[in-house]
């Protein structure tokens, strides 16, 4: 504002003052609060709103992105949990020639040969696997024994199934036939070396 005149009234009054004839007003403006501009308090509870948006905006965001990862990468597993897994293998031992304990199984071989005493008028064609239980201690000298005496011992099985009768060849467990057969092998080899008598696929055709 323009001050008109050669002295300043103080400030808050309005004076007019006379000086050659010229009237000098003197017009003092207070301060006043600016009519563009907001009352200070409104200013700051704007901003503190404005702050409290934004920090519940973060927080959102925050909880959101935790929840994604949860998803993705799913719960961790606590490591006392798991159970390590043990491999195993089969010894010799546990194989499936061993009979168990120290019994060990050893395979003789496959036999075919006929009957004509069991039914008479017929003829019965036989067909068989051979395998028989050792001690394990007597393996290398029941397997020598086998190579020197081979065909003896096939001689003395097919004898055995030659003179077995109609019953003992129809027995479902051919305990007869197999006592036999164990007691024959032990008197060509000349020692007690077969515990028990194993026949698989046994075939019995009448002709």
């Amino acid at each position: 504002m323009v001050l008109i005149g050669l002295q300043v009234a103080p400030e808050g009054n309005s004076r007019a003052h006379t000086k050659d004839g010229i009237v000098s007003t003197v017009v003092a403006e207070e301060s006043l609060p600016g009519a563009d501009s907001e009352p200070a308090p409104a200013k700051r509870g704007l901003l503190k709103n404005t702050k409290v948006l934004i920090a519940i905006a973060i927080g959102a965001l925050m909880v959101g992105e935790a929840a994604v990862l949860y998803i993705v990468l799913g719960p961790e597993q606590d490591a006392t949990t798991v159970t390590p897994v043990v491999e195993t293998e089969t010894t010799p031992a546990e194989s499936s020639v061993s009979a168990g304990g120290n019994q060990r199984e050893t395979e003789i071989g496959s036999f075919n040969c006929t009957n004509n005493q069991a039914a008479p008028g017929s003829i019965l064609h036989i067909s068989f696997r051979l395998a028989v239980t050792i001690p394990e201690s007597d393996r290398d000298a029941f397997d020598t024994a086998v190579e020197l005496h081979k065909h003896r011992i096939n001689e003395a099985v097919t004898v055995v199934f030659r003179r077995s009768t109609l019953e003992d060849l129809n027995d479902a467990d051919l305990q007869t036939i197999k006592r036999r057969i164990q007691e024959s092998i032990n008197k060509v080899v000349s020692k007690s070396y077969v515990k028990d008598v194993i026949i698989t696929e046994f075939r019995s055709l009448e002709q």
